[in-house]
């Protein structure tokens, strides 16, 4: 019995340096098509929840304006980031608060953008005085906005 144990063990081989190298390259190839493929899915998911969160944000305001009358003019210019509704240019607090109320206080922040741009701040709610139309663009610190609600820009792909 122990003779062929020791039999069994000697006629043992392991992989040469040529299979080594075959099954590295190989993971190297895998990892080279699956990587950009990720990286394409997780960009999607987050254009995918930005537009969700406008059009929540913007269903939350129609909602509230819809519902209560006693706000009387809420148009103007309400920002959403993570920490909280702010009232920018004089518009509502009673509608900030409201809408807050209505997201069950959620602090909503924009995620594709904040990550291709790390100045990306909050998602900005604009209610137009003369028309009553609701739009929610992305905003980041610099200025710079991309269109999510009613229609969202291109780079957004137009979901």
């Amino acid at each position: 019995m122990k003779k062929r144990l020791n039999q069994a063990l000697k006629n043992e081989k392991g992989f040469t340096l040529i299979e080594l190298i075959i099954v590295i390259v190989i993971l190297a190839v895998i990892a080279a098509i699956a990587v950009p493929n990720i990286m394409t899915a997780v960009d999607n998911s987050r254009k995918t929840a930005d537009v969700a969160n406008a059009k929540m944000i913007a269903n939350a305001a129609a909602a509230v304006k819809a519902r209560d009358a006693t706000l009387g003019d809420v148009s103007g210019i309400y920002d959403f980031s993570s920490t909280g509704v702010a009232v920018v240019d004089n518009a509502s607090t009673g509608f900030a608060t409201a809408i807050s109320t209505e997201l069950n206080n959620a602090r909503i922040v924009p995620k594709y953008i904040a990550a291709t741009t790390p100045s990306a701040t909050h998602f900005r709610l604009t209610i137009n005085a003369t028309s009553g139309a609701i739009t929610v663009v992305a905003r980041n610190a610099d200025g710079g906005t991309a269109d999510l609600f009613p229609t969202p820009a291109d780079i957004y792909g137009n979901k």
